[in-house]
């Protein structure tokens, strides 16, 4: 189920205003995160109609990069702060599909999770990724790298350089930051001459 705020809602329909409301929509993440802008797109292009969602006048796609369930996602606008202007993604996800064996009351695993939600998720949003963690071990932290993460050229250095340095910042006992994506499988890579 899809919500918005009544200050996303009227984001959303400036956005639309100089498109044709009853062709076009706009593509919703289905990862939590930050977001600069929610991509317009075209209701023809879809493959079903049965892919959009309704929320009082507004078209709303799902866009699914995730394959677990979700009970709800909420979007907010931000007008105020140090994010003013940008979409809030919250996701509200079944407590089953969480990664098994993740020790969320370990205190490393709190910091690491609020730095991949905080600093780097809105990061990689600019270019449609995210990043989720499944699993922490000996020091050693196992990050699967989706959307537009999944498959870029650069994700070797964002990892590197980005993620594991502001972890090891933030968390003095991890290690080591190990990718464990397929990313011959990603579909929809963010690709650009100055990286990732």
């Amino acid at each position: 189920m899809l919500k918005l705020t009544d200050k996303a809602k009227e984001k959303i329909r400036g956005l639309l205003k100089e498109k044709d409301p009853k062709t076009w929509g706009v593509m919703v993440p289905d990862q939590a995160g930050t977001y600069i802008h929610l991509p317009l797109i075209d209701l023809a292009s879809l493959p079903s109609i049965d892919d959009v969602q309704f929320v009082e006048d507004l078209k709303l796609v799902l866009d699914r990069t995730s394959q677990g369930e979700i009970e709800e996602i909420a979007v907010d606008y931000l007008d105020g702060g140090v994010l003013s202007g940008v979409f809030e993604v919250k996701v509200l996800k079944p407590q089953a599909a969480g990664p098994s064996g993740l020790d969320t009351s370990n205190p490393q695993v709190q910091k690491i999770l609020e730095v991949l939600e905080k600093e780097i998720n809105p990061a990689v949003a600019g270019h449609g990724g995210y990043t989720k963690l499944l699993d922490y071990k000996d020091g050693k932290v196992y990050l699967f790298m989706g959307g537009g993460c999944q498959g870029c050229h650069g994700v070797d250095a964002t990892l590197k350089y980005g993620i594991e340095t502001r972890l090891k910042e933030v968390v003095p006992e991890v290690v080591a930051v190990i990718d464990q994506t397929d990313h011959a499988a990603g579909t929809n890579p963010y690709f650009t001459a100055g990286g990732h």
